[in-house]
């Protein structure tokens, strides 16, 4: 396919999705892109306007680890990662990003709540040996996230579609899930364009496996923050010593500093209180 009027494509299958003049750009095999859009790599789409998606596929088959997924005015960095809510970056491999305006950064990072979109198809890792009927609301397991139920259509005892139910929560990208019942052996495999955009704005998630699940919470290092306009930190929080000059040293309500002898809080406006502290 070759170069149109406002946009382009390079490399083998690229494809460029969007009409004459729409100044979108596809670059590798198998990427495409939308209106004002780029996607860069195998597997990497930017399907909505203003779209950045730079990441390639990873595996084959039913162990596809797809290319980066980006939605309006989103970036997407790196294989499996999706940021699909207006304004959201996600970066690192399986980053995932629902939360509008919101940010992740790190490989299994998630500014989201996890739930997954009601219908979407799911993509199968193992069918089952035996033993699986036609259902709905069938339960799952996995090792991370809960509540996701599937539809799924079976014929002669193995599985050949499974469609989200109940949506779930803190599901990951790249998360194998069991489905229940037959030989206990069918799994699928969850890839960033099967997660729901949550009503969650400005969440932010900060290094490997950390999770931002409501409304302007902050995870910093691995773990979960479930709980709207706070920050958690994970493992030991390290501040550089600080000794105010006086207890009406400049100060901000809510700062906290110490030194070899005293916690100094300051409590309101250039107004400081401090704590001795002891070897115990």
């Amino acid at each position: 396919m070759g170069g149109m009027l406002g946009g382009g494509v390079l490399g083998d299958n690229a494809d460029r999705t969007a009409g004459v003049g729409s100044e979108s750009i596809s670059v590798g095999g198998g990427s495409a892109a939308d209106v004002s859009t780029i996607a860069l790599g195998k597997g990497s789409i930017a399907f909505s306007d203003g779209g950045i998606a730079a990441g390639v596929e990873l595996g084959s088959g039913a162990t596809l680890l797809e290319g980066a997924f980006a939605g309006t005015t989103c970036l997407a960095l790196g294989p499996g990662s999706a940021a699909i809510t207006l304004s959201g970056v996600a970066a690192g491999r399986g980053a995932l990003t629902t939360s509008t305006g919101g940010t992740s950064v790190g490989g299994g990072s998630m500014a989201s709540d996890g739930s997954l979109d009601a219908s979407e198809v799911l993509t199968i890792v193992n069918a089952g040996t035996s033993g699986y009927t036609t259902g709905s609301a069938v339960a799952t397991t996995a090792s991370a996230g809960t509540g996701l139920t599937v539809d799924i259509v079976a014929s002669g005892g193995i599985i050949t579609s499974v469609i989200v139910n109940a949506v779930g929560s803190l599901y990951k990208p790249e998360t194998v899930v069991t489905i229940t019942g037959g030989s206990g052996d069918a799994t699928v495999r969850l890839q960033g364009r099967n997660f729901e955009v949550n009503t969650a704005v400005n969440a932010t998630a900060l290094g490997s496996n950390a999770i931002a699940a409501e409304d302007n919470a902050v995870m910093v290092g691995e773990g979960t923050n479930s709980t709207a306009n706070s920050c958690k930190l994970a493992g030991t929080a390290i501040i550089d010593t600080k000794t105010p000059s006086s207890a009406s040293d400049t100060g901000t309500t809510g700062m906290i500093a110490w030194d070899a002898s005293y916690v100094y809080i300051c409590t309101a406006t250039d107004t400081w209180k401090r704590s001795a502290i002891a070897t115990w």
